[in-house]
């Protein structure tokens, strides 16, 4: 007896669901892939290739531009072919098959060309250490989850040491750092500086401390931004301060001041704080917002933050790099929080008051009050 048509098609959907799923779990195991690449079209200045080349480049230019003595052109053309899919680059094929294919820019890989004012090519190369093998260290991270072998992160427990302090003992590395929180920084000032304009939080504000705020890039946009700002302090670390001292002759309303956040913060109308405090685990965070609390004025001073709201927004893109974000703070130390996480945490601060202000970026603006 023939099987009635509805279970025919009732199998294919299933069909059709598996095939679906089985693709799903060759992509999340391809996954890496991409990530490499990305971070091998850096290394190579692919991107700044082609843009010193006047926007487009074929296979044989671009091979020629290599640092190497030979280039297998056969596996170039088929790493290019899927960075092409990955998005980061277009190609543009012509009827005359006598004409060359040409390799272009799309809006991923212009923000790979070093030149670029927001540039993001510093942040990519950040892990980029072979003597580290710092990719090798996702590999662990299902390990890590044993918390009586990992108390605190799989990284303290393999190195013996925080990762913070192992990047401090690296110079190369530490400049690395350094160079990639400034991209990130360029990258998210304008939308902060739109964020505060339009919420007015800078109206009553003419001093500013930027605590951890690298070589002054922000700052140096906040003066620029507020004309009515009378100074603005960057806390930092004394070799960080050492090395940006060029950076506060330029500014006569920049200073930098070598401190531990920890311990003391100047005082304020308002501080600043980016990206620091989800490099903390809960308890580390509290400390820093009661100093934050300290050094501001009882009326008029306010804590401000960039930071990640995980549940902020619902858009896929954004959401995904941001839990993203906070698989990597597994493996450095802290973590990325909810909006809930972030109230439980400024009340435990002692803060009452508090502000949240999207902004066209990853991270958002809180404001403690």
């Amino acid at each position: 007896m023939d099987k009635p048509q509805y279970e025919d098609a009732k199998n294919g959907v299933l069909e059709e669901v598996e095939v679906g799923a089985r693709a799903q779990v060759w992509k999340h195991m391809f996954a890496y892939i991409e990530t490499i690449l990305i971070k091998g079209a850096v290394r190579l200045r692919i991107a700044d290739h082609i843009h010193d080349h006047g926007g487009f480049i074929t296979l044989g230019e671009l091979a020629n531009k290599l640092p190497m003595e030979s280039v297998n052109m056969s596996q170039l053309h088929q790493v290019m072919r899927f960075m092409v899919h990955m998005n980061l680059f277009k190609l543009v094929s012509s009827p005359d098959e006598s004409v060359e294919d040409r390799y272009g820019l799309t809006p991923v890989s212009q923000l790979l060309v070093r030149s670029h004012e927001r540039s993001l090519a510093p942040l990519v190369l950040v892990e980029e250490s072979d003597a580290k093998d710092l990719f090798a260290r996702w590999g662990h991270m299902i390990e890590g989850l044993d918390g009586k072998k990992y108390p605190k992160t799989f990284w303290e427990g393999h190195y013996g040491m925080p990762f913070y302090e192992v990047v401090e003992k690296d110079p190369e590395w530490n400049q690395k750092m350094c160079e990639g929180m400034t991209s990130l920084g360029k990258c998210t000032v304008d939308a902060l500086v739109h964020g505060l304009v339009r919420e007015k939080v800078m109206d009553d504000v003419t001093t500013v401390v930027d605590v951890g705020g690298n070589t002054g890039d922000v700052a140096k946009v906040l003066l620029r931004a507020f004309p009515q700002l009378k100074s603005c302090i960057v806390l930092e670390l004394p070799h960080v301060v050492v090395e940006s001292a060029a950076a506060a002759a330029e500014e006569p309303k920049l200073e930098f001041v070598a401190g531990d956040m920890f311990k003391s913060i100047p005082s304020a109308d308002a501080l600043l704080l980016k990206y620091m405090l989800h490099s903390h685990e809960d308890d580390a965070c509290i400390k820093i917002l009661r100093k934050c609390k300290e050094a501001i004025l009882e009326k008029k001073g306010k804590v401000i933050l960039v930071e990640i709201v995980l549940d902020i927004e619902d858009k896929p893109e954004l959401t995904y790099v941001r839990y993203g974000l906070g698989m990597e703070m597994i493996s450095m130390g802290g973590k990325e929080r909810t909006k809930k996480e972030w109230a439980n945490l400024f009340h435990k601060a002692d803060f009452d008051h508090y502000k949240l202000i999207p902004i066209s970026a990853l991270e958002s603006v809180v404001v403690l009050y």
